[in-house]
Parts: C-alpha cells; sequence; structure tokens
C-alpha cells in the first residue's frame, strides 16, 4: 500500500509539471502580428578601468527597467500569464477565478521597444548621477520565436572623483560650525562625484546646523555644485564648489531657543477644546479636562529632552519623540514647533499625546498532530494561549503582561490512557519603562570612552532600556518519559537600537527544575540525558544571562547580516565561597546542588532576500 501511495504523489507531481509547461508555451497563441514576451534582459558592461562594485551597478541599472518579464510561478515562465488568459477567456467568472486573478493571474508583459530606450536613457542618467559623466549605454533587441531579450551594451568611461571641496556662505556664523565637524565630510578628496555623496554631505550638514539652533535650515539653502575638470594620471578630478544661501529677507540664518512647552496628555480631536485646565510642573505647562491624568506627569517629563531656555538641538525633539512612543501607552505622539512672528529667537513647543487602549487581550488556540517514529502512534494535539496586558498598570506606563500556555496530546489508539502528554506554562512579566541600575553595577563597567564620539554604554542604556521582572513556572509530562516542574525568576533588562543592537541582560536569576524520570525511559535514555534530567538549581546573583541580536543590511541586494550572541553563567557567587572558604563539597540549598557552568554561543547568518513573484 505505501509503495501504491508514493507512485501515486510522484506521478501527481509529473502531471502538475507536465499541466505547468503546456499552460506556458500555450499561451503563444495569444501573440498578435509582431508581439514578443519581454525576456530576460543581458548586459554588457565595461570600463576604462577595474570595477570595484560592478555586480552592484548592474543591479542598480536592471531596476530601472521598464519593462520586466512576466513572473513565475513554481519555476515554470509564464505560468501566471495562462491563468489570466483562462480567466479573460471564462464570460462568468466564480469568486476563485476572482481569486485567482487577484493574487495568481498576471497580464501579458509584451516588449515595447519605445521602453527599452527609455529604459536605456535613464541608465545614463543614473550612472552620471555616479560621477560616470561620460557613460554611454547603447541597446538592442535579441529577438526568438515568442520573445525578445533586451540587449545593453554599457560603457562607463571612467568616474570623475573629487579634488577638492569649497563650500562658501555669506553667513560666517553657519562655516564657523561646519568648519569644526569637517572630517567627517563626504565629499573627500578621492570620493566619487555623485549625487549620492552630495546627499549625505546636505543631510550631515543639516543635522549639524539643527543641532546648533538652525531650527528652519532646510536642504534648500544649497545651492547646485559647480565643478572644474581636470585629468592627471588618467583620473578625471573635479574641483568642485557649492554655496549655502541666506533667507531671502535675511543676511544670516536665525538661531532659536527653546520657549514654552505644552503637554496635551490625553489629546483627541474631539476633545480638544475641552482641554482647558492648565497645571504647571517643572516648566511645562499640562493642559487637561479637570486636571487628572491618565499617565503621571513624572513619567512624560522624564521622556521629554527639550528644555525651556537651552538651545535647539534636532536630537532633543527626535529624542523626545522616540522615547514617548516607546512608552506604549501613547498610540499617537507629535511634537508641534510654533516659530515666531517676530526677531525673537523662541520656538514654543506643544507636545499632543493620544493615550492608547489601557487593557488588552488576545487568545490563540490550535489542533495539531504528531507522529512518533519510535511507538508508530499518532496523537492528536490542542494547545491554548491567553495573553493579557496592562499597559499602564501604575499609571506610569508599566506593562503588566500575563501569559497562560497549556496543551496536551491525545493518544485515540490507547485504551488504558487517553491524555498522553501534558504541558501547563503561566508567566508574569512587569516592564518598568526606566532603566534600574543594579546595585550600580553599569555605571562603573559602562563609562564613556573619552576618544568615543558616540554616547556610552551606560549612557544609552539610561536612554533606551526598561526594567523587566519576570516569574514562570511550567509542569511538562510526556508519557513514558518523564515529568517535570520548573520555577523560573529573573531581573534584567531590555533594551533595543544601542549601536545597532539590541540586549536582553538578566542579572538576577533563579531557576529551580524538580524532574521524574520514568524508569523505562531511564534504563535506556543516554547518561548526558539523565544528568540533565535531574534537580537542578541554577542560580544568579550579579549575572545570570545576556543576548544580543545584530541585524544590518550590507549590501543594495537586500541582503542582511545577523549576529547572535549568548552568554549564560549559574554557580559563580557559589565557586567564589567554594574557593574563599576552601570547601571541597558543592554547595548545597536543600537537597540541591548548585549548578556551576558558564555557556557561551556565537551565530553568523547572512540572508539574501529574493523576489517570490519571480521564484
Amino acid at each position: 500500500m505505501r509503495t501504491n501511495l508514493k507512485t501515486f504523489e510522484f506521478s501527481t507531481i509529473l502531471v502538475v509539471a507536465a499541466l505547468l509547461v503546456f499552460s506556458s508555451c500555450n499561451t503563444n497563441k495569444y501573440l498578435v502580428g509582431d508581439q514578443k514576451y519581454v525576456a530576460p534582459s543581458k548586459y554588457s558592461i565595461k570600463a576604462d578601468k577595474r570595477i570595484k562594485n560592478k555586480s552592484d551597478i548592474q543591479f542598480e541599472l536592471s531596476n530601472l527597467e521598464k519593462q520586466k518579464p512576466n513572473a513565475k510561478l513554481l519555476g515554470i515562465a509564464r505560468a501566471r500569464l495562462w491563468y489570466h488568459y483562462r480567466i479573460q477567456a471564462k464570460q462568468d467568472s466564480s469568486k476563485f477565478d476572482k481569486w485567482i486573478a487577484r493574487v495568481i493571474a498576471e497580464e501579458p508583459s509584451i516588449l515595447d521597444s519605445v521602453q527599452t530606450d527609455v529604459s536605456a536613457k535613464n541608465m545614463v542618467t543614473y550612472l552620471k548621477r555616479k560621477g560616470y559623466f561620460d557613460a554611454t549605454v547603447n541597446w538592442s533587441l535579441k529577438i526568438k520565436k515568442h520573445t525578445a531579450a533586451s540587449v545593453y551594451d554599457i560603457d562607463l568611461a571612467s568616474v570623475y572623483t573629487i579634488d577638492t571641496a569649497m563650500l562658501n556662505s555669506r553667513d560666517t556664523a553657519l562655516l564657523e560650525i561646519i568648519n569644526r565637524f569637517s572630517e567627517e565630510t563626504f565629499l573627500k578628496t578621492g570620493e566619487p562625484l555623485s549625487f549620492e555623496n552630495y546627499q549625505l554631505e546636505r543631510n550631515r550638514i543639516r543635522a549639524i546646523l539643527r543641532n546648533h539652533g538652525y531650527a528652519q535650515f532646510q536642504n534648500n539653502f544649497f545651492t547646485r555644485l559647480r565643478g572644474d575638470s581636470t585629468i592627471q594620471d588618467d583620473r578625471h578630478m573635479v574641483r568642485i564648489e557649492y554655496d549655502i544661501i541666506t533667507p531671502t529677507d535675511s543676511t544670516y540664518h536665525r538661531k532659536f531657543r527653546i520657549g514654552e512647552i505644552t503637554v496635551l496628555p490625553s489629546y483627541t480631536p474631539e476633545t480638544s477644546l475641552l482641554l482647558t485646565h492648565d497645571s504647571i510642573i517643572n516648566d511645562i505647562r499640562f493642559r487637561t479636562q479637570d486636571g487628572t491624568f491618565e499617565v503621571k506627569p513624572k513619567t512624560i517629563l522624564e521622556n521629554i529632552f527639550l528644555n525651556k531656555g537651552e538651545q535647539y538641538r534636532q536630537v532633543d525633539q527626535d529624542k523626545t519623540s522616540i522615547q514617548l512612543s516607546n512608552l506604549g501607552i501613547f498610540r499617537f505622539v507629535s511634537i508641534k514647533p510654533i516659530f515666531p512672528p517676530d526677531d525673537s529667537g523662541v520656538i514654543d513647543f506643544e507636545i499632543y499625546l493620544t493615550t492608547n487602549k489601557k487593557l488588552a487581550l488576545g487568545i490563540n488556540a490550535e489542533i495539531n498532530n504528531t507522529n512518533r517514529t519510535s511507538t508508530s502512534t499518532s496523537l492528536v494535539g490542542t494547545a491554548l494561549s491567553i495573553n493579557w496586558r496592562n499597559r499602564n498598570l501604575f499609571k506610569g506606563a508599566e506593562l503588566l503582561l500575563l501569559n497562560v500556555e497549556g496543551g496536551l496530546e491525545i493518544d485515540p489508539s490507547s485504551s488504558n490512557r487517553l491524555i498522553s502528554n501534558v504541558n501547563f506554562s503561566p508567566e508574569i512579566s512587569v516592564f518598568i519603562p526606566r532603566f534600574i541600575d543594579y546595585i550600580g553595577i553599569w555605571k562603573r563597567i559602562g563609562k564613556k570612552n573619552p576618544n568615543d564620539t558616540q554616547p556610552g554604554f551606560y549612557k544609552q542604556l539610561l536612554d533606551n532600556a526598561s526594567s523587566r521582572l519576570s516569574l514562570r513556572y511550567s509542569y511538562v509530562s510526556l508519557d513514558n518519559f518523564y515529568t517535570f516542574n520548573s520555577f523560573e525568576s529573573s531581573f534584567g533588562y531590555n533594551a533595543d537600537n544601542i549601536r545597532g543592537k539590541s540586549y536582553s541582560i538578566d542579572h538576577i536569576g533563579i531557576d529551580y527544575l524538580t524532574p521524574t524520570i520514568d524508569s523505562t525511559f531511564a534504563s535506556t535514555a543516554p547518561v548526558l540525558l539523565q544528568r540533565s534530567l535531574t534537580r537542578q538549581l541554577i542560580t544568579g546573583l550579579f549575572f545570570k544571562e545576556l543576548d544580543r541580536k545584530s541585524v544590518r543590511r550590507i549590501d543594495r541586494k537586500n541582503s542582511t547580516q545577523t549576529t547572535l550572541l549568548h552568554v549564560e553563567q549559574s554557580g559563580m557567587e557559589a565557586f567564589a565561597i567554594d574557593q574563599i572558604f576552601n570547601r571541597s563539597d558543592t554547595l548545597r540549598v536543600g537537597n540541591s546542588e548548585l549548578s556551576k557552568f558558564f555557556a557561551l554561543s556565537y551565530d553568523w547568518s547572512r540572508v539574501r532576500r529574493f523576489n517570490l513573484n519571480n521564484a
């Protein structure tokens, strides 16, 4: 019977594959006259010198093409197109046909030489913006019976690089500030003279000035680049020059200080006119309906980094917006600057906060099937997960999470014991939206390196970390294998976006495991597994566990690199006591021996994302 089933499955696969191949061929009859389906394009790229980033250039050029081949389905070309023609031929389409037309079917991609010419011109424009000002793109068509491919012959010639870069402005105060950060410029000698580098430079200067009080400075104050090219030793060098112009009504750019700050902590468009009650706390005005607050003013104030009387900095405004949003209790955060009509140079701010729903409940249930190869039995399982959260537990944006997971597996073939496996796991966690430095550890070890221009690790923890207290109980019973109870408790931190990395740190942690092994399983289980299923007390009083994750994009092709670091230890304190008092026996708590171990793991992966429509 099993052999017949495999034969049937294999035959079915062959039939489906044959139908797909036939369907792709059958679309040719819909071509009219000289029409051709678009085939994948070909590229020939050359330059006067070796091209370092040739694959990236080809990838970017391919994205500029106006026409793309019809997508594949299961690797078969034009299978989606076949569905399009099939549904078009029907006079009355069912709901299923409409779903096919919306999700799977695809309109024909017919070659248009005009679009090919437009694509070639767009490629020339792109290459000039990359510094290849003498680049040329010629195209031709490779025609077959039913398809035609565009062939692009691309000559990059030479890339123009920067010799010197000069910035001018009538506002000498701006130039003085910009020159302090001249080493960070993107317009360095020898770098390609590209529009991308000029954009990066304009954004860099804009950020510098907006962080020095120039709140109204925008990129439109930059003029176009002017250049004078020379050829030295076969290198195309350009001396470039550009200006920062002043506003039309002034000979200089205005600097601003921070004025009045008004917070509307329970804002909605419907109740905006009712917020008439004013409260002044730490020089910040709060407008409410009746003087009551859903979120404590202290919590809001701790996450506002704009200070009355200080010079305006864009980073303080951005940081305020991010930190208030990260509290989780606010669904909408908007910071509105109000510029003065006169020359006072003072900006007032209004901060609009719309609260989120305080309570949320989530329920997830599933039914599954498990096949045990060792016993040739099939189990039917059910699982239920209930998640309840309170986003404002003590009116300080504290997050309370209650999560209960449970499940069981039933053996329908068993007459003795219907329920085979059981698991039950409740968990409670409280997240406090501030960093609580456990006995001052991070203040001591996280000091800033004087040569580092970025904030120190301790400062970034203060800005980004939330403290976490968790309690968890787990009960697992696997019939004929083992049963265990575990109790887990921990205190630590979660922090995201610390120099592009996320951290989960447990300082205090106590885990207690009490397993019971089935006698039959104990006689056959490996020794290492039996040792792991003994009573264990895993402790950490100063440090227990750390997880660090980093995800970054490494090229223009949607490739990402992920690194995961895991460090865990137990018994460091017990080991120290044993060494100090020269103990030969292991420190115990009751009948439980304190586990002593150190674990380190590192994982590196690189992922390239492909367009699934063409897969």
